[in-house]
This record gives structure tokens, C-alpha cells and sequence, in this order.
């Protein structure tokens, strides 16, 4: 799962001068490379991002776009598109995704989840009732050879 820091998005946003359709063009290249997409082939992808500004028509349809057309090897094969986001964006990505653009693969989209570099997630079960999901983030530490002292 990539993800980026708000000053990295801001930098690669002022060589464009379009932030959302810097994420779009990242997230599209980052699954066409050959070697990514040959280990990922067999798996739903997940894509973590974080929001910021408002949740323009145009704004949303751009990363949509990107991540349906990075994901296209993937899509054909049914699987899902799972999308985590730090905002309060979820729903509008899922509807999105569904009904202005077709998709007909599963959509899963979630929001208010701020993720960092090594976390992983586990997503349970629609709870009907409240129409939410619950969600585990699990950090993954790899451990030092127990044969190597620390360097002070």
C-alpha cells in the first residue's frame, strides 16, 4: 500500500500545478509497472490516500480515473477496489466508483483511517445496524538478527 505525506503530495502537486491529478497519474503509473503487477495479480489491491481541499465532482473523478486505470489488470479479474482515506470522503469515492463510472467490481471505501508506511489492515464484516465496518491497523516490525548489538 503507497503512501504519500502531505508535502510530498504538495510537491509533486506544484510541478503539475493539479495536485488531485498528480495522485491520479501516481497511482496509475504505480500499478502499470510489470513487476508490481505480476505480485499483486492474484490479490484485491488496496489503496490508501489522504484527503485535503473539497470533494469536487471534478477533483474526485480525476484519482477514480487513475485508480481504474491503474488498476485495469486487477478489475478484470473482479476483484475488489479497496480505498482507505484519512477524510470524510468514503462514501463519495464508493458512489462514485459505482454509479457515475460503472464499475462493476466490488467497492470498498473507507474513510477517517490514517494509515503510515508498514501498516496493515484488517477489514471485518458490514455491521448492518450501523453501516459501518470495523477496521484493525496492525504495524509490522521486522525484528534485528538477535546476534547484532543495537549501535549507540
Amino acid at each position: 500500500m503507497a503512501v504519500f505525506t502531505d508535502e510530498e503530495w504538495q510537491s509533486f502537486g506544484k510541478v503539475i500545478g493539479n495536485p488531485v491529478l498528480v495522485r491520479a497519474l501516481l497511482i496509475s503509473a504505480l500499478y502499470n509497472i510489470t513487476s508490481f503487477r505480476r505480485l499483486c495479480s492474484a490479490i484485491s489491491e488496496n489503496i490508501a490516500f489522504r484527503w485535503q481541499g473539497s470533494a469536487t465532482y471534478a477533483r474526485i473523478g480525476a484519482l477514480c480515473n487513475g485508480i481504474i486505470n491503474g488498476m485495469k489488470d486487477n478489475l478484470s479479474r473482479g476483484n475488489p477496489v479497496v480505498l482507505v482515506n484519512d477524510g470524510d470522503v468514503g462514501g463519495i469515492f464508493g458512489i462514485h466508483l459505482k454509479e457515475d463510472m460503472h464499475l462493476p467490481n466490488p467497492v470498498i471505501s473507507i474513510d477517517s483511517i490514517e494509515l503510515r508506511e508498514f501498516d496493515y489492515i484488517n477489514i471485518g464484516s458490514l455491521i448492518a445496524s450501523a453501516g459501518a465496518v470495523p477496521v484493525v491497523i496492525k504495524s509490522l516490525i521486522f525484528p534485528a538478527p538477535l546476534n547484532r548489538r543495537p549501535t549507540r
